[in-house]
């Protein structure tokens, strides 16, 4: 599922979003918003391709610590995998 394109994490309308992009704006597209609990502001992000899937390290909000989120690139495959708490 993310086959050619590139992902990215950056501020939105609606917040933090993960986005991929096949390098057009009509193929760019949010495939999930995180709220303020999810990843705080300024947020450090690393993206990183393990075999078919993407991990994302965020930083959480609120004190909740770190977190791990692994995506297929779908909105529905992006889900919570760790939480590291400081």
């Amino acid at each position: 599922q993310l086959g050619a394109h590139v992902y990215f994490i950056a501020e939105g309308d609606l917040g933090k979003a993960l986005y991929r992009t096949d390098g057009t704006a009509a193929g760019t597209q949010v495939v999930r918003t995180f709220s303020n609990a999810e990843a705080e502001t300024p947020f450090p992000v690393r993206l990183t391709r393990v075999g078919d899937r993407l991990m994302l390290f965020l930083r959480e909000g609120s004190g909740n610590g770190d977190a791990i989120w692994t995506s297929d690139g779908t909105s529905a495959g992006t889900t919570l995998l760790l939480r590291i708490r400081n």
